[in-house]
């Protein structure tokens, strides 16, 4: 996973080198011609053309202080780069493959494509990202629409020579390594950079094409290459699953999925699964395929025991591999799976739940002629071992169980399902559910709902507040109230006595804002570990200690009884399988201690959300836009709504709320975004499944205008804080039963740069429509069923016609617009008046301090 470091540096690449209208011809080579060694002694390289203008990324016109080359040369299988590197001062230490190269090593990162030309739509563009040290090692993720996945991987290969003035290398990407589906012309996009580690252990970036943003596709040169047979290349595998699966013959241990490609005929499968890096089952099989169909293939693996596997498949056909896919899959010992599919959040049920109903459903990988030998019953058996209820299951490969759990007293009880009746399914699962007692009188009960939007005592509740609460000044509070905000969250409320912290947490009840907060007290939490709070940041350790974890169990005890209490903060970007682990502990520490809050964590990309999906209740998105002067960004608006996307569709039963940008990072490049800007990413987050909004983060109201201070947050700009306080807070305040209202109905746009999102509430339509794009656009929206011929639009004072439920509207850059049928509906703000009143404060503050833009 890249690092918060790696991020900021990506972020602070400007212009360099050549224009994105730079083309390289990749010297063509016969397979086998070039042996990767690092040696760059084939006749190849002799004749390709070096190129070496790379610059340093601070100082556009400045040659790196190395130099760099590479070369580039194509075979019909792949493309090859060669390297020349000069480098006085190699670091090297790190030899595990996708560890954080480029946080400690020097490196070298390719960024490649076969998306040209370019898309214009930033929503599909994809790139793979190549990263190698100087002593070989690899790591390696995918991009698409400017976000990381860290789970991607292929088997490209390197080789390094190291020499007194540096090192060479080569580097070899197979074409099946990169996605083929948004190319036209069979040429390849590329960009090269250099982290370089200084003496002084300082790091110097150097880029060849000009950039603010190595995912800045637009920047991309093309490698022209001379081979073009890309279909073989093309290949999906989906669904790949390692079970055991009886049949007549006896039980077989099979890795089965789907496959799908774009040629007809014989091709050869080779799968191989490994345990903790040691091979344990490898075979092969023989599949026909048709192209543009999709064919199951099931392949026999006997990896023996139950466990956790990296599986690996390969194929060929006429000599020449065609993919290669990796995952980790789990092998059970049983020929079924259980699942406990409600209730969904913490498989628990809450006193305010109307819908006591416990469903387990248990599916099995049995052929269906073999099932009418087997019996199937479930019990549940509550905390003492005594059997409350038994059912015997239908007959099918999919049993489902239903019991009335109304009637059950509080408590944690245990579902067992049991099959008999036949040798391969003579065996038995179980998982737990909870019934919870009603919370003490007087504090807060907070919980999801199926749809994981949170309810607050029983009522929808979208937490739209700030991160980085300052509880030292908690007399904003009223401020905040005022503005239609309703949460905060502390990080350093877990430090005073727990009596001050009672004193903060009853100013924040008398203002209606609820809190979140770490609940190690007296026990400072970072991006690694845990310390106390006298120790230096050298004594963090992954582990907290017997002495920290009963002062945490001291807080809990204390916070969860309290009405303003929202949920339990558990890291900031935690980073570390140790620490990973640790924070596990807490969390089912937490769920037990007090099953009447959630447990809340952020990361700063979707796949660190994803990833740790298992350690909290509820994921936040900390991905900031983070803009340029010069129009660019650090993160595209496109990039950061698919992020949270993704997060959204792949963390399960959690709920996901994002953090938008409220501060403006230092450096003379930088600039603040605007309230359209923000507007735009609050509500084009929300149409992409955020459900809740904590930006960070909110400062300090002593701050002036344009002077940076440590707690400046958003009252550093007049666009920040007027945007945030006057329009962002008061209307996201009056839509909140629109924000978490359930029920969506249909909604298109003839574009792919406008994305909209439509909620029901009382019978009522509002439409959220975002152009996440920088230019002006026209769409044409589609809304089904809207028998209106005219909607207002929320914030503009403006209506537009709607003719067969279908409406036209302009989108200026970065535009939202929220349509509604709903008449009765009092918009809090005016857009644009607000965007006047900005530019003024703006001008006056710029003057008052002599600032020129």
């Amino acid at each position: 996973m890249l690092k918060k470091s790696l991020a900021i540096a990506f972020s602070a690449l400007a212009a360099v080198a050549c224009c994105a209208d730079t083309v390289i011809k990749a010297e063509p080579v016969k397979a086998g011609e070039i042996k990767l060694d690092g040696v760059l002694n084939e006749a190849v390289w002799q004749k390709a053309a070096k190129n070496a203008d790379f610059k340093k990324f601070t100082q556009k016109d400045v040659p790196a202080n190395e130099k760099t080359a590479f070369q580039a040369a194509a075979s019909p299988e792949g493309v090859y780069f060669a390297f020349d590197i000069e480098d006085r001062n190699i670091v090297d230490t790190l030899d595990k493959f996708d560890g954080d190269l480029t946080k400690f090593n020097d490196v070298i990162e390719l960024f490649i494509s076969a998306d040209d030309p370019i898309p214009g739509d930033p929503n599909v563009r994809m790139a793979r990202q190549i990263i190698f040290n100087f002593k070989g090692t690899r790591a390696d993720g995918s991009f698409l629409a400017g976000s990381r996945d860290s789970s991607w991987t292929s088997d490209w290969q390197v080789a390094v020579s190291k020499s007194s003035k540096g090192v060479t290398a080569e580097l070899f990407v197979p074409y099946y390594a990169l996605d083929f589906t948004n190319a036209k012309t069979g040429n390849l996009r590329f960009n090269i950079g250099r982290e370089n580690i200084n003496a002084d252990k300082t790091k110097t970036i150097s880029v060849w094409q000009n950039t603010s943003n190595f995912m800045d596709m637009t920047k991309f040169a093309v490698l022209e290459l001379p081979y073009k047979d890309f279909d073989k290349y093309q290949w999906l595998v989906t669904d790949m699953t390692l079970q055991n699966v009886p049949s007549e013959k006896g039980t077989l241990q099979m890795l089965k999925g789907k496959l799908s490609g774009k040629i007809s005929g014989i091709v050869a499968l080779q799968a191989t699964a490994r345990s903790n890096g040691t091979l344990a089952a490898f075979n092969r099989s023989t599949v026909q395929v048709k192209s543009g169909e999709t064919m199951e293939f099931a392949i026999p693996l006997s990896v023996g025991k139950p466990g956790k596997y990296n599986v690996t498949l390969t194929a060929r056909s006429n000599g020449s591999k065609l993919f290669y896919a990796t995952n980790n899959l789990e092998m059970s010992a049983s020929c079924f799976t259980l699942k406990i599919a409600y209730p969904i959040y913490r498989k628990s049920f809450f006193p305010d739940q109307k819908d006591k109903t416990l469903r387990v459903t248990a599916e099995y990988a049995v052929p269906e002629k073999l099932m009418s030998k087997v019996r199937s019953v479930m019990t549940i058996t509550d905390a003492a071992g005594k059997v409350i209820k038994s059912i015997d299951g239908q007959s099918g490969t999919v049993k489902n169980f239903t019991v009335d759990t109304a009637a059950f007293p509080a408590g944690s009880y245990t579902v067992t399902v049991t099959n008999s009746g036949a040798e391969y399914a003579n065996d038995s699962l179980s998982d737990t559910f909870r019934i919870i007692a009603p919370a003490t009188p007087g504090s807060s009960s907070v919980r999801l709902d199926d749809n994981r939007y949170l309810l607050v005592n029983g009522k929808p509740f979208f937490p739209r507040g700030f991160i980085g609460g300052q509880h030292k000044e908690p007399h904003f509070f009223e401020g905040m109230q005022a503005a239609g905000y309703n949460t905060v969250q502390f990080y350093g409320l877990n430090w005073p006595s727990l009596q001050d912290i009672k004193i903060v947490l009853d100013k924040a009840h008398k203002c209606n804002l609820k809190v979140f907060c770490y609940p190690y007290w007296g026990t400072s939490i970072g991006f690694t570990g845990f310390r106390d709070l006298k120790k230096s940041n050298k004594h963090r350790k992954p582990r907290l200690t017997e002495a920290q974890w009963e002062r945490l169990k001291k807080m809990v005890d204390m916070v969860k009884e309290h009405p303003a209490f929202l949920g339990w903060y558990l890291a900031d970007e935690p980073r570390g399988a140790e620490l990973c682990d640790e924070l596990l502990k807490v969390y089912h520490y937490l769920q037990q201690a007090d099953p009447h809050h959630p447990v809340i964590t952020l990361d700063f990309t979707a796949n660190g959300c994803i990833s740790k999906k298992d350690l909290a209740d509820i994921h936040i998105l900390d991905m900031y836009p983070h803009p340029f002067k010069d129009g660019s960004w650090a993160r595209s608006l496109p990039s950061v709504f698919y992020s949270m996307k993704q997060v959204n569709e792949n963390t399960g039963s959690a709920g996901t709320w994002f953090c938008p940008e409220a501060f403006t990072p230092r450096g003379k490049n930088r600039r603040p975004m605007t309230y359209r800007e923000l507007r735009c990413l609050i509500f084009g987050t929300i149409v992409n499944g955020a459900t809740g909004m904590m930006p960070y983060k909110i400062g300090s109201i002593k701050q002036q205008y344009y002077i940076h201070g440590k707690n400046s947050g958003i009252f550093y700009t007049p666009e920040m804080r007027l945007g945030y306080l006057e329009g962002l807070g008061p209307e996201l305040n009056a839509l909140d039963a629109v924000l978490t209202a359930p029920e969506k109905a249909p909604v298109t746009a003839d574009t792919n740069e406008i994305i909209a999102i439509r909620k029901k509430y009382n019978n009522k339509d509002f439409v959220i429509v975002v152009n996440t794009d920088k230019n002006t656009l026209k769409a044409t929206i589609k809304v089904p069923g809207i028998k209106e011929n005219t909607l207002q639009l929320v914030s503009e004072n403006r209506t537009v016609a709607v003719n067969n439920a279908v409406f036209s509207d302009n989108f200026e850059p970065f535009a939202v617009h929220i349509y509604t049928n709903d008449k009765s509906f009092k918009s809090p703000v005016n857009i644009y008046d607000l965007e006047a009143r900005i530019r003024q404060v703006d001008k006056e503050a710029k003057a008052k301090l002599n600032i020129t833009d």
